[in-house]
This record gives C-alpha cells, sequence and structure tokens, in this order.
C-alpha cells in the first residue's frame, strides 16, 4: 500500500474543528481536499477515514500543522475579539478565511514575541496608559503621546505619509506593543486589537489607505488602553449613534485617535486653520495643507475642527457630503512594490523583526526558525537585516 492512500485514524472531530476555525463550509473543503461533499461528511462524521495525503492538503488549507490532525480532541484557542464593527445602516459581516487567520497569526506572534524578549533579557513590562470611557478622550490622547515620547514639532517633520505611518508604529513599540499590518478585507474590516497570552497587538489592513492606516493604529491604541481586544472598522468622520456600550466605546477610541494625532491645543494655535475658519467654503486646498502638515486624511482635520467648535456642524456636513460624492476607488493596493523583504518588514514591524534577527543572531532560535517567524526564505534573509539596520 502506498503511504499516500493509508487511511488514518482522526477523531472527526478535529476535522470539523479545523475547518470551521477558518470560516470555510463543507462545500468549500470538498472543492479544495476533498472533492466530493459526501467525502467530507463521511470524513467529519467517522463513517471514514481520510488519507496521509488529505490530512496533508487540510493542513495546507487549513493553515494548521500536519501534527494537530493527531491530537485527541481539539486543542482551546482563545475566543475571537470582541466584534465592535459600528457603522449608519452598517451589517454584520461573518469574518472571512483571510480575517481569521490573520487573528491567528497575530496571536501566535504576540505570544513569540513575549517568548522572544523574556529569552533575550528585555524589559516587557506593558506601559500603557489605563483608561475608561468616562475619562476625558482629548487628555488621554495627550498622556499617551506623552508615553511614546513624539511630539508635534517632529509630528511636523516627517515627509509623506507612509513615514508617518512607520514613526507611529515604532514610538508604540517604545511601549511594547506589537503593530502588524495584514491583508483584511476593506470590506470587513480595518483593524484588531489583541492582548491575551503574549506582547499586546495592533493589526491594521494592509488594503487600507496610509492615512487611514494610521488612524486605525492609533483607534487600536485607544482600546488596548481600555482593556479591549477587538475587530473594528473605525471612521474618521462618520458619526457613531446610540447608547450602547459597544457604540460608546467606539465613539470614544475615535476621538481619542483625532485627539491624538492632532492635539486640539496645536489646531487652535495654527495659523493655517485660523485662515482656512474664516472662509466660510472651507476650501479643499487649505484643508489639504492642514492635513499634510499633520499627516493624517482631510477627514480627521474636518472632524478635529468641528470637535474643537471652530467650524458648524452644517458646515462640516455640506464638505463630507462633497467629498463623498467626489469619492474615486483606492489606488494603494500594492505600496512597497514586489518586494519579498521589504513587504514582510511593513507586515511584521520592526519591533517583531528585530526581535526574531537578534534571537536568531545570539543563538536562541535556529535560521530555520527565523524563517518560519517572518514567512520568508533564505534568500531573504540577508536583504530583510540589511533593511532592518537602516531602521533601527
Amino acid at each position: 500500500m502506498s503511504p499516500k492512500t493509508l487511511k488514518i485514524d482522526v477523531n472527526p472531530e478535529i476535522l470539523v474543528w479545523a475547518r470551521e476555525s477558518i470560516g470555510l463550509s463543507r462545500e468549500d473543503a470538498a472543492r479544495r481536499v476533498g472533492g466530493d461533499l459526501e467525502r467530507v461528511e463521511d470524513w467529519e462524521s467517522g463513517k471514514k477515514r481520510p488519507t496521509i495525503s488529505v490530512l496533508r492538503d487540510m493542513a495546507k488549507y487549513y493553515k494548521r500543522p500536519l501534527g494537530v490532525f493527531f491530537l485527541p480532541e481539539p486543542p482551546e484557542e482563545p475566543s475571537l475579539p470582541t466584534d465592535f464593527r459600528i457603522l449608519p445602516g452598517w451589517e454584520t459581516k461573518t469574518l472571512s478565511k483571510e480575517t481569521l487567520i490573520a487573528i491567528r497569526e497575530a496571536r501566535w506572534r504576540s505570544k513569540s514575541a513575549l517568548e522572544l524578549s523574556e529569552s533575550l533579557g528585555y524589559n516587557t513590562e506593558v506601559k500603557i496608559k489605563t483608561s475608561d470611557i468616562s475619562d476625558d478622550p482629548e487628555e488621554m490622547a495627550n498622556k499617551a503621546r506623552e508615553a511614546i515620547g513624539i511630539e508635534i514639532k517632529e509630528q511636523f517633520s516627517w515627509g509623506r505619509v507612509e513615514e508617518s505611518y512607520l514613526n507611529w508604529r515604532n514610538g508604540l513599540s517604545k511601549i511594547n506593543i506589537l503593530t502588524f499590518q495584514m491583508p483584511i478585507p476593506l470590506e470587513e474590516a480595518r483593524g484588531l486589537s489583541l492582548f491575551k497570552d503574549g506582547l499586546p497587538v495592533i493589526v491594521v489592513s494592509s488594503k487600507d489607505a496610509p492615512s487611514a492606516r494610521i488612524f486605525t493604529l492609533i483607534h487600536e491604541y485607544a482600546h488596548l488602553m481600555l482593556g479591549d481586544e477587538g475587530i473594528c472598522y473605525p471612521s474618521e468622520h462618520r458619526e457613531i449613534e446610540g447608547k450602547t456600550a459597544h457604540s460608546r466605546i467606539e465613539r470614544f477610541c475615535n476621538h481619542f485617535a483625532g485627539s491624538f494625532l492632532v492635539p486640539k491645543e496645536c489646531l487652535l494655535k495654527d495659523k493655517d486653520v485660523a485662515t482656512l475658519i474664516n472662509i466660510k467654503e472651507l476650501p479643499n486646498e487649505a484643508i489639504k495643507k492642514i492635513s499634510n502638515k499633520y499627516k493624517v486624511s482631510k477627514y480627521v482635520i474636518l472632524r478635529r475642527l468641528l470637535v474643537s467648535n471652530l467650524i458648524s456642524k452644517d458646515q462640516y456636513e455640506i464638505k463630507t457630503s462633497e467629498w463623498e460624492r467626489n469619492a474615486i476607488a483606492r489606488e494603494d493596493k500594492k505600496p512597497y512594490g514586489p518586494e519579498l523583504a521589504k513587504r514582510m518588514l511593513w507586515k511584521y514591524g520592526t519591533f517583531f523583526t528585530s526581535l526574531v534577527l537578534e534571537s536568531r543572531e545570539r543563538g536562541i532560535i535556529t535560521t530555520s526558525d527565523a524563517l518560519d517567524y517572518l514567512s520568508i526564505s533564505i534568500k531573504h534573509l540577508n536583504k530583510l537585516e540589511s533593511l532592518i539596520k537602516k531602521r533601527i
């Protein structure tokens, strides 16, 4: 008998768990690993046993190690983050395979980062300012900025929005927060916050525009301050209505993010802002000039002007309606080019990548381990090390 056709005794509950944990139906599994719905049903009911070849296909498609199928029962995993996705007219979408993989991958790397940090002898204390939604988000934003040590003058000195995004990520790493970007479908979510069993993690969708990623990054930072694990669709300008606990939390996190990125004290003293608010029509070029200065979207600036009582609600609604009518499709699909080493550095961030490379250099992990942690092949490792040296 060929090893490929060897029937394997597997707990059927493991097969069901592995499929469902990635959000797939039996029909999905049949198309990819069984070719026959009845056959998949027989495996999952225990009527028939899968071959080792089928189990390898399942491991690949379900994104699980082969060994998991030989466990006596499904392993326990942390529950999914709280769903905070709230927008006017929003219908909660079922999480896709891409998002579920992102959550699982982020959790694994969070735990790995904590273990590597401890092995390297680093301080793993998480220096997050704790908060409550009864707190003033403006005041909490000022304290949070102080914690990562980035002053407004430094923010103004940054070049493009991409540089700003990178610097905010590096700032969060100073208080032991990991930041990843992963291909979460934009129609589903923009960001995640996680903190169980490892270092705190913020995940943003790599499919979003850079300025939107910045806002999501800080929105999720607020969730960590509140002690929340969440999956979110932060809005830079839409009003979140309702009196539910979730809607109050999202309003707080959005307000916090705007305050953090565009401090009210700076806004009130800004000469460009003073010039702008004297013009009833709020020219787009003038708003763009201010948004470029703070490296945020024009929606964030407009919202901050409203919250700071510098423009009226009518002015705000007229301008946002105009922008929405003239909105164009995003073009930021592959902003960092085809080079794998660069893509992986942006995906996992300087903090996590540096931990892995230093652990390899000091013999704490093997080269093979490092390649697994960073999802690259050996031929890209030297390039990644070179990129890291330029960043730290």
